[in-house]
């Protein structure tokens, strides 16, 4: 074992058992390419390095996404972690060594496109026998709808590869990727919050730009115009998470399968003010899971007939459906011979060492030395069969042996080594990378960069990342997704298309939020109480907590016996805590964060990092810990409301989120006033003081009328106060200009939620001397109350029938659909 004593603290006790270590010598040196990295590191303090670590998982929580994957073990990981951290040291590469790798993954994306257009066409290294039948058609990757669908000139827009360094410092391939892409967003998101943290290292270190290969990808999916999709699905949080992060960087609308629809050979977006052509699909979704009508026909993220689409080439899928064959592990063995046939020439590359257990002699090989190689399904990189028990081990033999050619064998690569930051020092981490390569013209533009994902030799459950940095001899040229041409720009205030379903979740997410807002005012409150007065004592405090059951209706709650401070304290935090319960905060949080992921894209930075806090709330903590945390909850709540008012444009998004929110004040207020004046016990000052300060009316009230309390007074500036943004009348006259602003739906419902507001504002008006008047009993009030509450939900369920209807069948949207 080598013990690297460097006089630098943070490298104390540093040991490399075996293997190339990429920071250090054999003899104990820093490599050329890392000194100036070193030397700057050994410049800072370890409380200085402590801080800039917690500053990237900072910056890197407010976006909120990462992804793992499972290296070593049994079992895939189909559920991916934010357990991953960035770490403060960069993986370095030089030009020149990056050069001779480039050459190596160029040559392996073209020879790729030209076994994809043979498998898919002419089939010659099938019926020449480069390629045994099986090692295509077995594999699940394969579709055979799409025979003869793949665009002609170019299918295999994008590739990416896993590598790792040998023990002779030489860049070994791990695994091919043609489809799934995951760690593109992350790589990229790494890049500039490290940027952001270290802005004179990345400066000085004179590291290769990675905007360049994201504006070739643009344009690949540009083209003529701009009516590009970022495809995605909810099914897997974190990967949605990076996909709405690249859609936002890219400028292209993120949508998930129910946005989409085929009609007429053609791909539409059902956007609110109607269906807008696509002509191009960046497809984060597996290719087999893409259509239900020709593929696999349980996917409930596909859109029907898009095989056909890309058939007649009405749209540009990317990656191409049918490419997955290409991750296809038995086809490593077969490629040298593949290269000489396509290309006359040696790869260029090395590849791990690879049996395809379907081959006789290779099994032969993999029975006799079972011990000393990873076992593998021809469509699983993931899935990993090494360091077994000898049961499962010997489980696996069997579904070797009885279905041979559904298997491969490879060696264990002996990764390279490099630090990562870890309880104050550096510990060395076996490091493999992922990057990626997009079409450019003839050939292909390979991504500067990438991620290395780092595992701590002595904690296997300790995951890092770091950002790979090409080193370049001289400082690089700034480089951005702008357009620098100097043609004439056509000015435009579009902003672009609005699908239903981000209609829809902009519409709730402005009701959870309101939600959030009152019943952590509510909670405040209470705990203000609790404080002052035990509950025995407490009259008050008992008429707020059944209010409060009313108003979230977590029955029979603060309605039913509450004897002691023990019931209390529990029926507190179900309301708080208790997810499955509607009206819960933990619900209403829960809810909030689904509608803020969908919509991701649409909301600024600032928005997202706000966003980001939110799920701090739903760790469960003793009553004590949250009362001295509310107030925060509050705060975010707060920015949020800032951040709405000043950085959204006001286009349709913005239109629905603010439907949404007063809608929702509206039906809050009125459900507040009723769960108040419902209770036997309301009609003491006291109360009427409670009501105004959960509804945040406390301080406007004492300014105008002091220390007097009064009935109609309290109505008036809940109801009636058209200056106040948490009266009646005054979201109810927001709303109207909102719904007049939509764009036309076509639907009755349009006109009915409309109408609705003005039946709503009508009643009021009607009623405001019975209401303001002292003869009316609270009862009365009550009942008028929920006929306004009864217009109200009728104009959301209207809304949602006008707007919301990207549920609908295929067959049912040819009457929908405007095509001109």
């Amino acid at each position: 074992m080598k013990v690297y004593q460097h006089e630098n603290v943070l490298f104390q006790g540093y040991r490399v058992s075996h293997g190339y270590d990429e920071v250090f010598a054999p003899d104990g040196s820093i490599r050329p390419t890392y000194e100036f990295l070193a030397n700057y590191f050994f410049n800072l303090s370890i409380r200085e390095i402590t801080n800039r670590t917690n500053e990237l998982a900072r910056r890197l929580q407010e976006t909120s996404f990462s992804y793992s994957v499972s290296y070593s073990g049994n079992d895939k990981n189909v559920e991916p972690q934010n357990t991953a951290n960035l770490d403060c040291l960069p993986y370095l590469v030089s030009s020149q060594e990056w050069q001779k790798l480039e050459a190596g993954l160029i040559q392996r994306a073209e020879l790729f496109q030209l076994i994809l257009h043979d498998i898919y066409t002419e089939q010659r290294l099938l019926r020449k026998g480069l390629i045994p039948a099986e090692v295509i058609f077995a594999h699940p990757g394969f579709l055979r709808p799409a025979y003869r669908s793949l665009p002609a000139q170019k299918s295999l827009y994008l590739y990416g590869a896993d590598l790792y360094r040998n023990e002779a410092g030489e860049f070994v391939l791990l695994s091919d990727i043609t489809q799934d892409f995951r760690g593109m967003g992350t790589s990229l998101r790494n890049r500039i919050v490290l940027s952001q943290v270290f802005p004179s290292l990345y400066r000085e270190s004179h590291v290769h730009r990675v905007a360049v290969f994201f504006r070739t990808l643009r344009q690949i999916l540009r083209g003529e115009g701009d009516a590009a999709v970022v495809l995605s699905s909810q099914d897997n949080p974190d990967s949605f998470r990076e996909d709405a992060y690249l859609a936002q960087y890219l400028g292209f609308p993120l949508v998930q399968a129910d946005d989409l629809v085929v009609y007429a050979s053609k791909v539409y977006l059902k956007a609110v003010d109607g269906a807008k052509e696509i002509q191009s699909i960046f497809r984060r979704l597996f290719d087999a899971y893409c259509d239900s009508l020709e593929l696999s026909h349980y996917s409930q993220n596909s859109v029907p007939g898009l095989l056909a689409v890309q058939r007649m080439g009405q749209v540009q899928i990317v990656p191409a459906l049918g490419v997955s064959v290409l991750e296809n592990l038995a086809l490593i063995p077969y490629l040298p011979a593949i290269a000489k046939y396509f290309l006359g020439e040696e790869l260029r590359l090395n590849t791990i060492p690879t049996y395809w257990c379907g081959d006789e002699k290779h099994l032969k090989y993999v029975l006799k030395n079972w011990d000393k190689l990873i076992i593998l399904p021809i469509h699983d990189s993931l899935l990993r069969g090494h360091n077994l028990t000898r049961e499962k081990s010997l489980q696996l033999k069997k579904m070797v042996l009885r279905e041979p050619h559904a298997y491969v064998a490879q060696e264990i690569p002996q990764l390279s080594l490099a630090p990562v930051w870890q309880k104050g020092v550096f510990s060395p981490a076996k490091i493999f990378l992922r990057t990626f390569l997009v079409a450019e013209g003839n050939s292909y533009q390979v991504y500067p960069g990438g991620t290395a994902r780092a595992l701590v030799q002595e904690e296997v459950a300790a995951e890092y990342r770091k950002d790979i940095w090409v080193i370049a001899s001289e400082r690089e040229m700034e480089v951005s997704l702008l357009d620098r041409s100097r043609e004439k720009l056509v000015i435009s205030r579009f902003a672009g298309y609005i699908p239903s379903r981000v209609a829809d979740n902009m519409f709730w997410l402005g009701r959870y939020l309101e939600r959030i807002d009152m019943l952590t005012r509510y909670l405040l409150y209470i705990f203000d109480k609790i404080r002052e007065n035990p509950l025995a004592e407490n009259g008050l405090l008992r008429g707020v907590l059944r209010s409060l059951t009313r108003l979230t209706g977590t029955w029979p709650g603060f309605c039913g016996e509450l004897n002691n401070e023990t019931q209390l304290r529990l029926e507190l935090k179900r309301v708080i805590y208790q997810k499955e319960v509607a009206g819960t905060l933990a619900f209403n949080i829960n809810a909030f964060m689904y509608a803020g992921r969908n919509v991701a894209d649409r909301l600024s930075q600032e928005m997202n990092s706000v966003m980001g806090h939110f799920p701090s709330f739903l760790q469960e903590k003793e009553l004590e810990e949250f009362m001295a945390e509310a107030d925060q909850l509050l705060n975010y709540v707060s920015s949020m409301y800032g951040l709405i008012h000043e950085n959204m444009l006001r286009n349709h998004a913005w239109r629905f989120l603010e439907i949404g929110r007063s809608l929702e004040r509206v039906q809050l207020v009125i459900r507040l006033v009723s769960a108040f004046l419902d209770d036997e016990d309301f009609g003491s000052l006291e109360m009427f003081e409670a009501l105004l300060k959960i509804a945040d009316c406390y301080l406007s009230y004492r300014r105008r009328y002091h220390f007097r309390v009064d009935r109609a007074a309290v109505l008036d500036i809940l109801v009636y106060d058209e200056g106040n943004p948490r009266s009646l009348v005054f979201q109810l006259d927001k709303l109207t200009p909102l719904l007049e602003a939509l764009p036309p739906s076509g639907s009755h419902s349009e006109d009915l939620a409309k109408k609705n507001v003005l039946k709503t504002r009508a009643l009021l008006e009607i009623e405001e001397e019975t209401l303001m008047g002292s003869e009316a009993s609270n009862k009365d009030i009550v009942s008028l109350f929920h006929k306004m509450l009864t217009l109200t939900q009728q104009m959301g369920d209207h809304i949602r029938d006008s707007y919301f209807r990207y549920v609908e069948l295929q067959r049912q949207l040819e009457d929908l659909l405007i095509l001109e």
